[in-house]
């Protein structure tokens, strides 16, 4: 469900930049490069009554019109599919989750059947890559999506959208009934989904992480959840993710962006990522339809390792319709590279304007914290080269860009924002700017402390809490509100239990 905040956030400008001592900012002409545009988080035949013909002639017009070359097809994947889909996630819940129904899965997963339709697309896409994704888990502790996934069980399996189930003995008193078996309604972790999914080669991504709405309409009303909630302990635990979601819905999304660069301060590896959340099947012109990730230098074909490879890498640039890229000492975005004191960066930020305008209104530097540490205004296209004398505490740089009429981006209803690209971060290391160790905690849903923790993002608690000084809109959620010092110390402790 498409859920999202009503205003942009203020982020310091002006004289507010950074601490680091950035010079130049000297402009010399560059061509425009080949980007590879590939698009993540859809469902393929979600709209009932609508065939897969109409649904895959919207899904190639599309394509066409914004020269895609990749794009990641989720559940439900065919009309068929969704039949099934449908029947199990409602009429047949109790049966299928009591496991009833366990000598129909080879019917109910139909690999064959979704196998025979990537065929389809891809022997009709002209070199354009389709690959298998799904929305999964779907659950109040967040959703995620794939590049590589690999189908191990009906779509579905692993949802409870709104109605709570179990994970662990903290679900016990909460936790709905089967009414055929008795048993608790019973699901898999966050955490063993991720795992397994990785084992096959996949990335996990963390969609829409601030999402929520409220079932009256009104902001403090009766809350419904699709926050991000288990990513934080996930992060923690692993020391990496795969990936976070830092636009989507719109193209300039400020809760997104802030938590984004809070888990990029604590030295963490986060790629950052644009999803869609569409279904051609819908119809898919309207705005929010064309935020890709943009892979420098990629030329089709290029096959799903090799998509898997970029991403990984983080080379990608998140955009809405500008072309952006940055090196660092020559190095893509995406690099890890060694910094401290007296060493000074060279950084050169390749900008274009999105297709139908003129100019750029901004093209930024940013460091921790999200601070603008230089910047150009209106400007036309090519490379903007700047230098960044570090320092021991290091950091990361992140190039973004706006629009030619998105000066005002932190003024107006974000909605507003037509156009932003944000590239991945370099991380510039020091001793003092490690990615933290793993912590080798047990899966976070199991852990007591953890999940009380959750509960104050899961029922919408922080709406309430004195430090919200203006009303939050659905889609707000302050980067307080994760409680990152807290969960951390939580699964310190049960580490050491």
């Amino acid at each position: 469900m498409k859920t999202i905040a009503l205003f942009a956030a203020l982020v310091p400008m002006g004289a507010a930049f950074g601490a680091w001592n950035v010079t130049g900012g000297d402009v010399s002409p560059a061509e425009p490069i080949v980007f590879a545009k590939a698009a993540g988080h859809s469902h393929h035949c979600r709209k009932p009554g609508v065939s897969e013909e109409v649904g895959e002639n919207n899904l190639f017009a599309w394509a066409e019109k914004y020269h895609l070359d990749s794009y990641g097809v989720g559940s439900p994947w065919t009309v068929s599919n969704r039949a099934v889909y449908a029947l199990n996630e409602r009429a047949d819940r109790d049966r299928y989750f009591g496991g009833l129904k366990n000598d129909q899965m080879e019917e109910m997963m139909d690999v064959a059947g979704n196998e025979a339709m990537l065929r389809r697309l891809n022997e009709r896409g002209g070199g354009m890559l389709f690959y298998l994704d799904n929305e999964t888990p779907k659950s109040c502790f967040g959703h995620m999506w794939y590049v590589g996934f690999k189908q191990t069980v009906p779509a579905w399996h692993d949802y409870s959208q709104d109605r709570p189930c179990w994970y662990s003995d903290y679900d016990n008193d909460t936790a709905e009934r089967n009414a055929l078996t008795g048993d608790y309604h019973k699901r898999r972790t966050y955490a063993t989904i991720v795992a397994e999914q990785r084992r096959y080669g996949a990335l996990a991504i963390w969609a829409h992480p601030t999402s929520w709405w409220t079932k009256d309409g009104k902001n403090k009303g009766p809350f419904v959840t699709n926050i991000a909630t288990d990513m934080i302990p996930q992060l923690m635990r692993d020391g990496y993710l795969d990936g976070m979601t830092v636009q989507g819905y719109d193209p300039y999304h400020a809760d997104y962006q802030n938590l984004w660069f809070a888990l990029l301060d604590l030295g963490y590896r986060v790629p950052g990522f644009s999803e869609l959340d569409l279904s051609p099947t819908h119809g898919i012109e309207e705005k929010g339809t064309m935020l890709f990730n943009w892979i420098p230098f990629l030329r089709r074909p290029y096959t799903i390792e090799e998509l898997k490879r970029e991403f990984r890498a983080a080379h990608h640039t998140m955009s809405s319709g500008p072309g952006l890229y940055m090196k660092v000492d020559g190095n893509l975005q995406g690099a890890e590279l060694e910094s401290g004191a007296g060493k000074t960066h060279k950084v050169e930020v390749f900008a274009w304007p999105a297709d139908g305008e003129k100019t750029l209104s901004r093209v930024q530097l940013l460091g921790r914290g999200g601070k603008v540490l230089a910047e150009k205004r209106d400007f036309a296209g090519g490379c903007i080269t700047w230098n960044v004398a570090a320092d021991a505490e290091g950091g990361y740089l992140v190039a973004r860009v706006f629009g030619e009429n998105d000066a005002d981006f932190a003024e107006k209803r974000q909605q507003l924002v037509k156009h932003c690209a944000l590239t991945n971060p370099v991380w510039l290391r020091t001793d003092a700017f490690r990615a933290p160790k793993p912590i080798p905690a047990p899966d976070p849903l199991t852990i007591r402390e953890v999940r009380e923790l959750e509960d104050f993002l899961l029922k919408g608690e922080f709406r309430f809490d004195p430090r919200v000084k203006k009303e939050l809109e659905p889609g707000m959620v302050p980067v307080w509100a994760f409680q990152i010092d807290k969960v951390r110390a939580a699964l310190e402790r049960a580490a050491v239990r």
